[in-house]
């Protein structure tokens, strides 16, 4: 498994275990840095798709 998803698994166990614990502000925290991993990686490889250098990609914030 690779970094990421094994990244983007380990934001999402935490997140269930917040939820278990009642810790919604916890949980969501989770999530969100999940959801933003997982769209960073659409993005890039969207970019590599279509031959544009990831490494110039800027996150919009």
């Amino acid at each position: 498994m690779s970094y990421r998803k094994h990244r983007i698994a380990e934001l999402l166990d935490g997140m269930l275990r917040a939820i278990h614990a009642g810790e919604p502000t916890d949980a969501f925290e989770y999530a969100r840095q999940a959801v933003r991993l997982i769209h960073d990686s659409e993005r890039q490889a969207l970019a590599r798709r279509k031959g544009i250098d990831v490494r110039r990609l800027r996150r919009p914030d």
